[in-house]
């Protein structure tokens, strides 16, 4: 297991200074602290003293005096604690500073930084100058500590900003921006305050340069914060149509949410039902009754991806507005109502199908081979469900919904389906929307520009056709490919149904995969008795009767909300069970002592988690450095005893299971 906490310290000749505040940090931290000392090129007999501390202390040296900012970013990068702490080096810390800094994040999974009031400035004048007001709008870095997952996400320090200075109003705000808190706790400290600053100036650096030259950055940086004191913006987003077009704007709207926490979007489109749910959302117009009133930023994305076709939807709307989206799931939260209509009317397993058509050539598919998908899904024991609008082709089915479901309608039947299988349209969207097992056929568009990258997501195009994606490389903007490269349309005639038939049975298999509880729902079951939660239960709840929670409302989530923090009474619950969603806390230990808290002597904790040495999963951004001997280490130390430690690793296993029991 990682050590909790690296404490990252830049020195440069002040060889008295550094060693009271290393004598402070060795004494007052616990002995596994990872510290780290940068080494600003000394020229005094500091680096004999760093030396002398031997491996209880990691040194970087630098060539020359890099200053602050960029010997902290180094240490940053050969961190390897939960949390990252900066401290200057003419500060001496006491007994119990790291467990008090860290307070706030135990109780706050939205806490971004934490610093020590200890008389330091956490307001900025007009200017942009720290003050002493009671605005909390910063925290000063001469100690501060960070989750060191969310100084990897956003990165530490700017290397706009030179030398020292106005670098730590610039993290702050930067953290406010995306949503999250800045705290301050009350501790013992001694800071000699400037004391190196004044010491550098006294060997020729340019101090007053630098402070004057990154608060200039600062302003300009910032002015829109400054003069208003407010991280809000007003965004206004364009696009008419087609429905399938607008839904996926949804991943620039979570894209721009995550960036801009405090954003309010609004959407002015043809087809609003596609958004009439989305909490991301704050007001929808039809393009008729579009609003006359200034907005912050508004962003025209008609003729976005058809005038740079060569990418992703979604990120062709996100080129224009200067956003990354690395996300591009597509979100859509049908009503209330209409999962219920949808849960009584698809109560067997389902298989859902939309046969077209469209106005473009090169992305039909007969509807007589679709007839014989049909008929393979049927033999599969699958129920067949027609969707689309009335000019839809028949194929035989069960249940027949051309014309006859609204928006989110369709979006709950998707929610219910075992596989989809379609044209690239909008219950294609809908249906990767909702993670089910996806087939899309293609022709003239290439699949890895609409589908999520998935392996229950798959877009199935002919074999032996040479002008496949032929949309992509013809003159643009292309709104409808009404033409086709060559005398027949090769691309969808040569795509046979039994290519299609395997990429669906395949996509429900790999769906199977992908859900984790799946694997070991069975083994799971006899430790999840009476009542209990599911957290991060996505769409494969660990039973029927676990209260679901997770931040997506899926339909089989009974809360959403945040797993850190429970709403239960302390031993209300008989067990907890959670599957691969761990990992993605910052503080594991936390974490566990908060679910322990809510279940009763006597009751479980049920873990099934990504192993440090063989996961191989879909999530490879997240966290997996966990081994199951930190596990158990951890919930032994709470007093629980042991029940299952067993590995759980094969052909797409890749976990270890884990199950405790509360004394």
């Amino acid at each position: 297991m990682n050590p909790r906490y690296t404490v990252s310290v830049a020195v440069y000749n002040n060889l008295n200074l550094t060693v009271r505040c290393l004598e402070s940090v060795l004494r007052c931290s616990p002995p596994e602290t990872e510290i780290i000392v940068t080494d600003n090129a000394s020229t005094d007999a500091t680096e004999e003293y760093l030396k002398s501390l031997g491996t209880r202390v990691g040194v970087l040296k630098n060539e020359k005096n890099v200053g602050f900012i960029a010997a902290h970013n180094k240490a940053a990068e050969y961190a390897t604690g939960t949390y990252f702490v900066v401290l200057n080096n003419d500060c001496q810390v006491t007994t119990g500073w790291l467990e008090k800094l860290r307070e706030p994040f135990k109780t706050d999974s939205g806490v971004g930084a934490c610093g020590v009031k200890d008389g330091s400035c956490f307001s900025l004048d007009q200017e942009g100058y720290g003050v002493q007001a009671n605005r909390l709008e910063y925290v000063e870095a001469s100690c501060a500590m960070y989750p060191l997952s969310l100084v990897r996400k956003i990165g530490l320090f700017d290397s706009a900003y030179r030398f020292g200075y106005s670098e730590d109003a610039d993290l702050s705000l930067r953290l406010r921006e995306r949503g999250y808190k800045l705290s301050l706790v009350d501790m013992p400290m001694y800071h000699t305050r400037s004391a190196t600053a004044s010491m550098v100036r006294r060997e020729g650096v340019d101090i007053d340069g630098f402070h004057a030259f990154n608060h200039a950055v600062l302003r300009n940086r910032w002015a829109r914060y400054l003069e208003r004191r407010s991280l809000h913006r007003s965004i206004l987003l364009r696009r008419r149509g087609a429905a399938g077009d607008v839904l996926m704007l949804t991943p620039l709207i979570h894209a721009m949410k995550e960036r801009w926490a405090e954003s309010s979007i609004d959407v002015v489109t043809d087809v609003p039902e596609i958004l009439l749910n989305n909490p991301e959302v704050r007001r929808l117009y039809h393009t008729s009754n579009a609003p006359n009133y200034s907005y912050d930023y508004v962003f025209d994305l008609n003729l976005a991806y058809e005038r740079d076709p060569l990418m992703h939807v979604s990120k062709a709307y996100a080129k224009v507005c200067g956003v990354e989206v690395e996300d591009v799931r597509p979100r859509f939260y049908p009503k209330r109502d209409d999962r219920e209509w949808a849960r009584h009317l698809m109560a067997d397993k389902w298989a859902v199908i939309h046969p077209g058509r469209t106005a473009w050539v090169g992305r039909d598919w007969s509807a007589a081979k679709f007839e014989k998908v049909a008929e393979a899904l049927r033999a599969r024991k699958l129920h067949v469900a027609l969707v689309g609008d009335s000019a839809t082709p028949y194929i035989t089915s069960m249940l027949d919904l051309r014309g006859k479901t609204t928006i989110s309608q369709l979006g709950a039947i998707m929610e219910r389906a075992e596989v989809f299988v379609g044209i690239d349209s909008l219950p294609m969207h809908l249906a990767q929307a909702t993670l089910v097992p996806t087939v899309g056929v293609f022709g003239c568009i290439e699949p890895k520009y609409r589908l999520l990258d998935a392996p229950f997501i798959v877009g199935v195009q002919a074999k032996n056709v040479g002008c496949l994606g032929c949309h992509h490389v013809q003159a643009g903007p292309r709104t409808v490919n009404d033409a086709c490269l060559r005398d027949r349309v090769y691309c969808m005639e040569r795509l046979e149904p039994e290519q299609v038939i395997e990429a669906a049975f395949r996509a429900i298999e790999e769906r199977k995969v992908y859900l984790e509880t799946s694997k070991i729902r069975e083994k799971a079951l006899p430790y999840c008795v009476g009542k209990g939660v599911d957290l991060g239960c996505g769409r494969d709840k660990i039973k029927p009767d676990a209260i679901g929670i997770d931040d997506d409302p899926w339909p089989e989530v009974d809360k959403v909300g945040n797993i850190t923090k429970l709403d239960f009474a302390d031993g209300e619950l008989d067990y907890v069970y959670s599957s691969h969603a761990l990992e993605d806390q910052v503080d594991t230990e936390a974490v566990l002592e908060e679910w322990s808290r809510a279940i009763r002597s006597g009751g479980n904790i049920v873990l099934y988690l990504p192993h440090k040495e063989h996961y191989k999963g879909v999530n490879l951004d997240h966290k997996h450095e966990f081994m199951p001997e930190d596990i158990a280490g951890i919930l032994e130390s709470m007093g629980h005893k042991i029940l299952v430690n067993e590995n759980d690793v094969g052909d797409n296993r890749y976990s270890f299971l884990i199950v405790s029991q509360k004394p």
